[in-house]
Formats: C-alpha cells, structure tokens, sequence
C-alpha cells in the first residue's frame, strides 16, 4: 500500500533543526517543503505531482492501483492546529481522482529563543477526519483544532461524521462562494439539514 512507502520514507527524514522565523504559516511550509524535497530523493517513482498553495492537494503519489492525495499539514504542539485545507472548489475538481486522501501531520515543539525542533511525531489522518465543517481564511477549509478531534478520542460538533458527508459538503459548498461568514452560515444551515434527513 502507497502509505507504507509514505510511512517508510517520512521514518528516514532528518527535518532541520533550526528556523529563522516561529512565525506558524511559515514553520508549516518549512515542514511541507522539506517533506517534498525528502520525497524527491525517498521515493521520486511513486510521485505524480506537487500542487501549488491552492490546487488540492499537495502532493499526489501513484502506483500500480491508483493516483493518492497526501495534504501535508505542521502543528505545533499544545496548540490549536490553526491549518486549513484546500477551498470546496478545489476539492471538488480533484478529489474523484484518487484513491485515498491523507493528511501528513508533523506535530512539534518549537523552542523560540534556541529556533529549535524537537519532539517531532508524525500522524497519518484521514482527510475528512482532519478537516473541519467551517471555513477560514481565504474561503478555505478550516483545519479540526485538536489532534484528539481528528483522532476521534474527544468528540466536537465540527467534526464530519462520515467520508461521505464530507464529500457532500465540499461538493455543495463548492457552488456557493463568497465571503467567509456567508459560507459559515450556509455550511451550518446545510449540515443542519443534511443531518435532519
């Protein structure tokens, strides 16, 4: 299985030890870079290609049964995991061309005046686990919060219940763009009615 050979390459990474900046935005594209770079050197037969800061998903691995997502998503620890996915639009454009959808989470500590890692795990989350049911910034999915959220040890209203609610989420919400309180407030009115069914 194509997780495995993630699993395996992602046990050899060595990430640096050292950032310039704590700043969460970009210590999360410092990890997805160096994942992608490790990967290009690990396991370059089984890439397809690497998305761009909008296009889901990050990267896409394929081997002889299919094409996989893999959304690549830092958080440190102790914290609200203030990450979001790709907006509905993107999703639903690409989402049916592949087989499984993965989100690699490195969650770290971050030692501010020494600018050092430590204490890195790395977590495979399913995508519909690891998204939440509102939006952030730039009209995109917002990420769950807590690791115990995506885990499914602490329950939360903002948790999807099922792949397929998620995919009838995004694909819905895919067709209403717009600012992102009007999407917050369609997104609660359909789940609600979904729900209802």
């Amino acid at each position: 299985m194509i997780l495995d050979i993630v699993k395996s390459a992602i046990k050899t990474w060595q990430p640096p030890v050292q950032s310039p900046t704590a700043n969460g935005r970009w210590v999360g594209s410092f990890f997805e870079e160096s994942i992608k770079d490790h990967f290009k050197t690990a396991i370059p037969s089984y890439i397809q290609s690497f998305g761009g800061a909008t296009k889901y998903p990050d990267v896409s691995l394929k081997d002889n049964m299919g094409a996989y997502a893999f959304e690549i998503k830092a958080t440190e620890k102790d914290t609200h995991a203030n990450n979001r996915t790709k907006s509905p639009e993107s999703m639903a454009k690409n989402y049916s061309n592949f087989k499984e959808h993965w989100v690699i989470a490195p969650f770290y500590r971050l030692d501010r005046e020494a600018r050092l890692f430590s204490d890195i795990e790395v977590f495979y989350i399913e995508l519909w686990k690891y998204t939440s049911t509102s939006f952030k910034d730039y009209s995109a999915l917002a990420a769950l919060g807590k690791l115990e959220y995506m885990l499914r040890t602490q329950n939360t209203p903002l948790a999807f219940r099922s792949e397929q609610e998620f995919v009838d989420f995004f694909t819905y919400m895919s067709k209403y763009p717009g600012p992102i309180i009007a999407r917050n407030r369609l997104a609660k009115q359909w789940l609600k009615q979904y729900r209802a069914k």
